[in-house]
């Protein structure tokens, strides 16, 4: 993005540090789980799990898509993932599409 390679505390911070904290962080809202409450009332196990089935919905699709990217990668296990955890879009590419003017925006919406 900026024409150099990010610096290791970065990397590191990306590679091991954010998906660790994650990690731990499910693993103790796991380990520290007791039913939902208002008060002395206690919802019922069908609103709970549907609770947690919204909460995992969104959060599924990260691992899902390293997984898939994985399997369809070739050649060994490791390799497979030093490819996956290559970016494979160019974001510095060049856009294609011309560049209308602030006049030729306004001209269209009139």
């Amino acid at each position: 993005m900026l024409g150099k390679e990010p610096s290791l505390y970065f990397r590191l911070n990306w590679l091991v540090f954010a998906p660790l904290l994650v990690l731990i962080i499910l693993v103790s809202s796991i380990v520290q789980y007791s039913p939902a409450h208002y008060g002395d009332y206690v919802y019922p196990v069908w609103a709970d799990t549907m609770g947690w089935g919204i909460s995992l919905l969104s959060i599924v699709w990260i691992p899902l898509g390293a997984l898939q990217e994985i399997w369809r990668n070739e050649g060994s296990f490791l390799q497979r993932v030093k490819h996956a955890m290559k970016p494979t879009i160019d974001l510095d590419a060049e856009d294609d599409h011309p560049k209308e003017t602030k006049s030729e925006l306004i001209a269209m919406l009139n």
